[in-house]
């Protein structure tokens, strides 16, 4: 690939072509494709809000004038003068080919997992496109490079690596996939890309990547035949560690999980409250919602702070409910933390009042369904977003009573509009926000004089994403909800919201909330599910074919080190952050005996 990487730039300078130009452009491919001249092309369709174009240098020059005096985005990048991705490097074509047709004389066949953005889908199949080949690699020289139709076949919360010179497709995934995670392996002009590579590899294994990083370092030899062995190569001191194949017995109770927080982890984001539990309680950090059949043979539906995904929990004696004689314990399944969270946020967080207006985003997804019913049932004027036109037939068919007109897209900000047409700028009094980035802005312009705004996304506050001051001249509120400072205090408004949440119940103003189940067995088409854009309602994992059943349905499990019993363990540098981390860790996994050295 090096070698590939230099015949591109032999070409590009042997080979005689105009005096060309690139820009960035804040403007899809749908959009700038009509306002090009003639003799621009676009080079690289970004996403919706952005393209490369390529051309002629005045030409270019000229274009990005005139977008910029109509307010759109527009500046030059560096090309060495060469329009790239365009029609005015044909001639490249045949050189580069007879180049790398001597370098690349056997080209492997692509993984199934592959996706092009030089090769539109539709030719996918075709054999020429089936190889890392000679004309594969010509190809994506000439042609306009496809991120945006290709990023859109990217899960949402994915985990992309940038093996690149530089991490240039970092602000392109940002902006495309907010909620994905995007990490360069090198960068351009950073005086130490060893450590910037080695800090990518620790990013790469926080975020759920078990990667083999021996191959980074000298031979280790290995003296000693048990547990106990000392690993010593030539410049570092560690331990080896071998797991033990302990499997833990199917225990009882418990009918259907939420996978909604379990995403959360695996989608790459840890929540904050996480960092409040103590270590052997982040061992047990994953699920927060559950219905089964307590000991004792009651059915009961409730939350927990931490530990719901599991064929047996220890409940919350507070958050703990018996499940109406009419609902299933699927049903179940689906009301708590909604529900919770929606009342936490509209009664103790702000107090919602009749005939006020609300604009609820992400409105066909567990929360939004909740906040609908809630919504209605409290008699709010309410405006909706969803991002595809199935989500808004399926809500209209739901509740009948909602108002079509009054349903707009999350996919875009066009909402904002929607809003303002529809209140004649007066805004909304709430608006209860799921969304991220630029949209949390667009929300907060949603409000008139003193509305308030419920944050239900962490990402933005994660991320320390800053939010423009100008519109708190309006007076409005921006509150951050976070259902998990219930579990640490034990205050009247605890009492208050558990007791409106079991009368709301008993009115009927608390429904079941439409859901997907899928077998425990199925975990990762549940996940798969609940970042498809078909993913609507709630998503549940059922433990067993039957409540009553002693064993649960089989469910994947990754095998846990556990050490051995009355064995020493050696920590070497024990007594700097990690080697504490790594001691609890041990001490968290049963080892009784610890030796702990300082390297100093």
């Amino acid at each position: 690939m090096i070698l590939a990487a230099y015949f591109r730039g032999k070409v590009s300078v042997e080979t005689e072509k105009i005096f060309g130009s690139m820009a960035a452009v804040g403007l899809g491919y749908k959009k700038i494709r009509h306002l090009l001249p003639a003799d621009i092309e676009v080079a690289c369709r970004n996403s919706s809000i952005s393209s490369t174009i390529s051309g002629p240098a005045k030409s270019v020059e000229a274009f990005v004038v005139d977008l910029k005096k109509q307010g759109t985005f527009a500046k030059e990048v560096a090309c060495s003068n060469i329009a790239y991705h365009s029609r005015y490097i044909a001639d490249m074509g045949p050189k580069l080919l007879d180049l790398l047709s001597d370098l690349i004389k056997n080209p492997k066949k692509r993984s199934e997992k592959w996706l092009s953005t030089s090769v539109p889908q539709s030719k996918w199949d075709l054999e020429e496109s089936q190889y890392s080949s000679a004309q594969y690699h010509t190809n994506n020289l000439l042609n306009p490079v496809l991120f945006e139709d290709t990023f859109a076949m990217i899960p949402n919360h994915a985990l992309t690596i940038e093996i690149a010179p530089h991490g240039l497709l970092q602000a392109i995934i940002k902006k495309s996939k907010s909620k994905a995670i995007h990490i360069p392996l090198t960068q351009r002009g950073n005086p130490d890309n060893t450590q910037f590579f080695l800090t990518a590899l620790g990013k790469i294994f926080i975020n759920g990547l078990d990667l083999s990083i021996k191959n980074i370092y000298p031979p280790i030899f290995t003296f000693g035949q048990n547990t106990r062995d000392l690993m010593l190569p030539k410049s570092i001191q560690i331990m080896t560690l071998r797991p033990q194949n302990v499997l833990k017995a199917a225990k009882e109770n418990d009918g259907f999980i939420d996978v909604t927080f379990y995403k959360e982890i695996v989608g790459g984001k840890c929540p904050p409250e996480i960092l409040n539990l103590n270590s052997r309680e982040r061992e047990l950090v994953l699920g927060t919602e559950y219905a089964g059949i307590t000991k004792t043979g009651q059915r009961v539906m409730g939350i927990v702070r931490y530990g719901g995904l599991s064929t047996q929990i220890s409940s919350d004696e507070f958050f703990t409910f018996p499940v109406p004689n009419h609902w299933t314990l699927e049903e179940a399944a689906t009301i708590p933390m909604a529900y919770l969270t929606i009342y936490w946020a509209f009664f103790f967080r702000i107090s919602i009042r009749p005939k006020k207006s609300i604009l609820i985003h992400s409105a066909a997804d567990e929360l939004g369904i909740a906040a609908i019913r809630v919504a209605l049932a409290y008699d709010l004027n309410v405006f909706l977003t969803v991002d595809c036109p199935q989500k808004k037939r399926f809500l209209m068919k739901l509740f009948p009573e909602l108002k079509e007109d009054q349903i707009g897209s999350c996919s875009d900000m066009s909402f904002e509009g929607m809003i303002k047409d529809k209140t004649q700028n007066l805004g909304v009094q709430y608006v209860f926000n799921t969304l991220t980035n630029d949209k949390v802005s667009a929300s907060t312009r949603c409000l008139g004089l003193n509305g308030k705004l419920l944050q239900m996304s962490k990402f933005d506050m994660i991320e320390n994403n800053p939010l423009g001051l100008g519109i708190f001249l309006n007076e409005i509120e921006f509150m951050a909800v976070e259902i998990d400072a219930v579990f640490r205090e034990d205050s009247e408004d605890k009492q208050n919201l558990i007791k409106l949440f079991c009368q709301d119940i008993q009115k009927g103003i608390i429904q079941p909330i439409p859901s997907t189940v899928f077998n425990a067995s199925d975990v990762n088409e549940a996940f798969d599910y609940y970042d498809s854009i078909d993913h609507m309602g709630k998503v549940l994992l059922k433990i067993r074919d039957n409540p009553n059943d002693q064993i649960s349905l089989p469910i994947p499990i990754t095998l846990r080190f556990s050490a051995q019993k009355g064995a020493s363990y050696i920590v070497f540098g024990g007594l700097d952050g990690f080697g504490i981390e790594f001691t609890d860790w041990l001490v968290n996994r049963g080892a009784e005996k610890l030796v702990v050295s300082s390297l100093r």
